[in-house]
């Protein structure tokens, strides 16, 4: 997530001057914009710096002007313009007084980054460490939140689509996982889920249905579970479209001929 840390530097080191390393100050221009640099930093007083400056001033002006390029930027679907809450708080981020410049962390609680998008990509960063009755409610809501456009097709394949898989191969590949109703309902919010990324991303390119979704299907239909199977009889479509023969008899029509063993078999 985060990387380039080419320029990090404490401040006030004994190095005669009271600012920065001397590889700070001798590669500063030449891998951060100007327009990045803060007035201080511009102009190399570091000094000002070790006046009951916070060390955050510094960073705080970059932030915002980075802020203000992505919000700017002719293909970020804005129109050019920062959202009002933000601007204000971009010009205090950008005060040519170090001290003026505010702290970072109450810039998350603008309400701006209180959006349905925001939300989903910190709960996918975060899911591993969910508990299961959150993650599944959120598997829930992914669907309606795919189809309003909140995520992209990128985060969809590249970002969703590898959780699913990891809860398919943990719970529906085994069937003491599956005897647990936490783990059926999981398997139950995934299916729907990973067949509409299928249908509405990976089936326009063949080679990507085959590397993501064909591998999956002779685990779903190991299920021994009416209700999972159900769910994945309800696409059957789209498996007849992108398989071939000899896969829909091994990996479909075989196991269906086997029954269900669940309870209400």
């Amino acid at each position: 997530k985060l990387g380039g840390f080419d320029l990090v530097t404490p401040l006030g080191i004994a190095d005669g001057g009271g600012g920065p390393t001397p590889h700070f100050r001798k590669y500063d221009a030449a891998v951060c914009p100007a327009d990045y640099r803060s007035p201080e930093r511009m102009s190399g007083r570091y000094d000002t710096l070790q006046q009951s400056v916070p060390v955050h001033s510094i960073d705080c002006y970059s932030l915002a002007v980075l802020i203000e390029y992505i919000y700017t930027h002719p293909s970020a679907g804005t129109n050019g313009q920062v959202p009002l809450p933000l601007k204000k708080a971009l010009l205090r981020m950008k005060n040519d007084s170090p001290k003026l410049r505010p702290r970072l962390a109450p810039l998350l609680k603008c309400p701006v980054f209180d959006n349905p998008y925001v939300k989903a990509q910190i709960f996918l960063d975060e899911v591993v460490s969910k508990p299961a009755e959150e993650k599944i409610i959120f598997l829930q809501s992914l669907p309606d939140i795919l189809n309003r456009g909140v995520l992209t097709e990128n985060v969809a394949i590249y970002k969703i689509l590898p959780i699913l898989v990891m809860g398919l191969r943990s719970c529906a590949g085994k069937e003491a996982a599956m005897s647990q109703d936490i783990n059926r309902r999981e398997v139950l919010a995934i299916v729907p889920l990973l067949f509409q990324i299928a249908e509405s991303f990976l089936a326009k390119t063949p080679e990507l249905f085959q590397k993501h979704v064909t591998p999956l299907v002779p685990l779903l239909f190991a299920v021994n579970d009416r209700g999972v199977r159900g769910s994945i009889l309800q696409k059957i479509s789209i498996l007849e479209s992108q398989l071939d023969k000899s896969a829909l008899n091994s990996s479909v029509f075989e196991p269906m001929c086997s029954g269900f063993t669940d309870s209400s078999g």
